[in-house]
């Protein structure tokens, strides 16, 4: 006699394939997150070597933005990331929001995007704030990006331990009046990089951000937390801070154009020697200590 199919045992077969349904997706997930970390790498040494070529050409690096216009330093890289037209359309004596700019501003760049990172949605001008509060006029909208530079950290409250034990704007890009690179303090060259360029940090991972165009604290910059991973849940911290869609690791890219992953739980002091360029800790020899336990995903 045919044994009858009870209740109990289709309850059972569909736990049991939800049971191995869950084991895939998490493998599943787990092998993406893993196999995404080759391709963010990928991209991050792409933004580095075009800031280190734009160095080369011109003796120094590009502002970190223009403070009348809010053009970020991205801009000026656009010849190296393979953007010579979007270069040669922009109008840098024009704000980074005007209209004759829009296109430009809005052009997404795969470069720019962590495949882990969610975040793809262009940002309205009306949304761009500046440190000052205020926000873009005008109806431009910004493409988003997850990588940003060095700025140095001990902005306005931001990084305030490292303002205090470091001081401010350590990294290596400033900011300047306009296009013909006027500013309080000249733009920082090779020279100026007395701690070796293997490490010094020069181009990190965001969460977050205005856009590659939008020069700034929220934009092309990221500041200094006491983690290289600052994942702090805030929108604003985000979008200042370092940090990735990454499992307790950080893509960051040095001035010699290597890549490396470090820790969320980086010692601080380590990571705020990374981000120095003169701060007289050049490792030499030890240089790995500073990637240590930063080799697996």
């Amino acid at each position: 006699m045919a044994r009858q199919f009870r209740l109990i045992d289709l309850i059972v077969v569909v736990a049991c394939v939800g049971l191995m349904l869950a084991g895939v997706s998490s493998s599943l997930l787990s092998s993406r997150k893993i196999g995404c970390r080759p391709s963010c790498q990928g991209n991050a040494r792409q933004v580095v070597l075009a800031l280190i070529q734009y160095l080369n050409t011109n003796e120094h690096f590009p502002p970190s933005q223009l403070s009348q216009t809010g053009t970020s330093g991205f801009m000026f890289a656009l010849p190296y990331l393979e953007g010579q037209d979007l270069y040669n359309a922009y109008n840098f004596d024009l704000p980074r929001w005007d209209s004759a700019n829009s296109a430009i501003v809005s052009q997404s760049l795969s470069i720019m995007y962590c495949p882990l990172n969610p975040h793809r949605t262009p940002v309205p001008a009306s949304n761009v704030t500046r440190l000052s509060g205020s926000r873009d006029p005008g109806l431009s909208t910004y493409a988003n990006a997850h990588y940003a530079v060095n700025w140095g950290g001990g902005r306005a409250g931001w990084g305030r331990d490292f303002e205090k034990t470091e001081g401010r704007n350590r990294g290596l890009m400033r900011a300047v009046a306009d296009i013909k690179m006027t500013g309080p303090l000249p733009l920082i060259g090779s020279n100026d990089l007395t701690d070796g360029a293997s490490t010094t940090v020069l181009v990190a991972e965001k969460r977050g951000s205005q856009g590659w165009a939008v020069g700034g604290w929220a934009g092309s910059e990221f500041d200094v937390g006491t983690s290289p991973a600052m994942n702090t849940g805030d929108k604003w911290g985000d979008m200042v801070y370092s940090g990735s869609y990454h499992p307790g690791w950080v893509s960051v890219a040095a001035c010699d154009g290597s890549v490396h992953i470090v820790s969320s739980g980086m010692d601080r002091k380590v990571w705020y020697a990374l981000i120095t360029r003169d701060g007289g800790e050049p490792l030499g020899d030890n240089e790995g200590a500073y990637y240590s336990g930063s080799n697996q995903p």
